[in-house]
């Protein structure tokens, strides 16, 4: 019964026995033979270790060891060594650094001092110039009856205009401007932006323009009755609806404005500058450009007032409102019509201000009583 036993147990032994030979076999076949750390026909090669050996002292430098108590407090110094004669290297390498000599290109060192950089580079290390520094100087607060001057003056500078106290010379050169400024500047009005949301905006903004005039307080009522009889008041107007729906529209229109200022003096010609930017260069620039021309085409008597002279030069544009219309008018240039959603442009010149306060002099407006426009 025991051979029984262990005969599966030798035959497992003999088994994993037989399996490391054959696995040790199969690793020194597939390692193969070392190489050689040198090939056989490679020449050896020689070198030395020179070692040099420490110079003993003369002999007459040579004594019995004296002890610490006897020592000299400053050792004597190395005897001088006789000077060598240098060797062919040292020799060699002084003829390649003397100054004198003359070094072949190839074998120079580079320069890399900041002296050999190009100006460009220079200025491209230094990097940007520092910014001027700005100084801003303390703003003055204008007192009380500075303040009532100036809108004083602006008030009478608008009422000149209004009450018709102009030299009618300023007129023909907004007619001159506007000739030469329409054209470019409808192309202007043409660009701006009126897309759904700022259509919209408009509308609504018109809409408040008209209820708030219309709700204003100190508004007579009474100056402008409706005549109509009664009949005809209960009827509802449907082209009085139209107009105002219109009206609407066109009051919440995009607009740009720049207003231009002319000093006008007897003989000289006035130069046009923009007091008030409208934001749109190409406004501005085509305003200064139209006044500049119309100028130089229509000389200013030499009676003419002196004054300051401002105009404002507008462009706008609005779609029309959702109602169902069609309207169509000749204009001085053309036959034009309307339709629903259609893009309105308008391009519009006034005089709005003529300020003649420096000409009458600054003590006119000092006074503390309000003087007569």
């Amino acid at each position: 019964m025991r051979r029984r036993r262990l005969r599966p147990v030798l035959a497992g032994l003999a088994s994993l026995l037989a399996h490391l030979v054959i696995i040790g076999a199969l690793l020194l076949v597939r390692r193969g033979p070392r190489p050689a750390l040198m090939p056989p026909d490679s020449t050896p090669f020689e070198f030395e270790i020179a070692i040099s050996e420490p110079v003993p002292a003369p002999p007459e430098q040579r004594g019995p060891p004296r002890s610490w108590a006897h020592a000299p407090k400053h050792p004597p110094a190395a005897p001088a060594r006789p000077p060598s004669a240098p060797s062919a290297r040292e020799t060699e390498g002084a003829k390649e650094t003397s100054p004198g000599t003359d070094t072949p290109p190839g074998n120079r060192a580079p320069d890399l001092s900041l002296g050999a950089v190009s100006d460009e580079a220079k200025r491209r290390l230094a990097g940007p110039e520092p910014d001027a520094a700005i100084v801003i100087a303390p703003r003055r607060r204008p007192s009380v009856d500075e303040m009532r001057v100036d809108l004083e003056r602006q008030q009478d500078a608008v009422a000149n205009v209004e009450r018709g106290r102009v030299d009618p010379v300023l007129y023909d050169l907004l007619r001159g401007a506007r000739t030469r400024f329409e054209s470019e500047a409808r192309r202007l009005a043409d660009n701006l932006a009126l897309g759904p949301g700022e259509t919209a905006r408009g509308w609504g903004r018109g809409y408040l323009q008209q209820v708030e005039r219309a709700t204003r307080p100190g508004i007579d009522r009474a100056a402008s009755p409706d005549l109509r009889p009664d009949a005809e008041r209960r009827r509802p107007d449907v082209l009085g609806g139209y107009g105002e729906t219109i009206s609407a529209a066109n009051a919440g229109a995009e607009e740009r404005w720049s207003e231009i200022c002319l000093d006008i003096a007897p003989g000289r010609a006035p130069q046009p500058t923009v007091r008030r930017g409208s934001g749109f260069v190409a406004l501005d620039r085509l305003a200064l450009d139209a006044f500049a021309k119309a100028i130089a085409a229509r000389p200013l008597p030499a009676d003419v007032r002196a004054g300051l002279a401002c105009y404002e030069m507008r462009i706008s544009a609005f779609r029309m409102p959702p109602v169902p219309m069609l309207s169509c008018s000749f204009g001085a240039e053309e036959f034009t019509c309307m339709w629903p959603f259609k893009r309105i442009t308008s391009v519009k010149g006034r005089l709005v201000s003529v300020d003649r306060s420096a000409s009458e002099g600054a003590q006119a407006g000092r006074s503390l009583l309000r003087r007569a426009r």
